[in-house]
């Protein structure tokens, strides 16, 4: 899971990326396209991550071959689609070879400034990088492609300085490094697609442990 992502008006060099690299950080590239469905549901478009934020199928499988989708599983489930169904995408046809999650959409929330979750008209789904740049080809997607990367720190020293950078929208001296401008910055503590379900499992631990409780004082009683 990543530790962090930003998001910039313009994708980093390989200059750029090796030189963070460097430094200790390993940084991906998470660009996505959103596109409009028939049934006016919107999905988003990923391609599949090779290291960081790794997906994960709960029933089939990753893509493989070109024409094949995962979907997560909360809009899967909402519109009533499983493995070995095709779904369309601006005219082009998709096999879903697999139903799972991200970490990163744990809580697939489509803005991170939404307070709720409706699985009914947001989704995400993930594609082999050659039908990822089939549709951002296309050019149908209701709005720009987004530059988001996620990254994962190698130490306290790499984190300050690339906090550093992203605030200042270049890189410090030891860097030599320009960084396109900001969006966003958002670390994964504060992010609200993460870490949602472990949320829910502690409450229902400390519900049940109450409860529990609560249970044997009357049982205690009663006898």
């Amino acid at each position: 899971m990543e530790d962090g992502q930003f998001t910039l008006f313009a994708t980093l060099s390989d200059t750029e990326m090796y030189r963070l690299q460097d430094r200790g950080i390993t940084i991906e590239a998470h660009f996505y396209l959103d596109f409009e469905i028939e049934d006016g549901s919107v999905l988003r478009i990923f391609a599949d991550r090779q290291s960081i934020d790794r997906v994960q199928a709960d029933f089939g499988r990753l893509p493989r071959q070109d024409g094949e989708i995962l979907l997560e599983k909360r809009y899967a489930s909402e519109h009533g689609i499983s493995i070995d169904d095709t779904i369309q995408i601006q005219g082009c046809f998709f096999n879903v070879c697999g139903i799972g999650s991200s970490p990163d959409y744990e809580a697939p929330y489509r803005n991170v400034s939404d307070s709720v979750i409706d699985s009914s008209r947001f989704g995400t789904g993930f594609v082999g990088e050659p039908d990822y740049q089939m549709l951002k080809k296309m050019n149908r997607s209701i709005q720009a492609e987004e530059y988001t990367y996620a990254y994962l720190l190698g130490d306290e020293t790499a984190e300050a300085q690339l906090k550093e950078a992203l605030r200042d929208s270049s890189m410090p001296d030891n860097f030599d490094v320009n960084i396109p401008k900001l969006i966003q910055y958002l670390p994964a503590e504060d992010n609200i697609r993460i870490g949602s379900a472990a949320a829910d499992v502690v409450i229902n631990k400390s519900a049940g442990l109450l409860a529990g409780v609560v249970l044997i004082v009357l049982f205690a009683y009663v006898m």
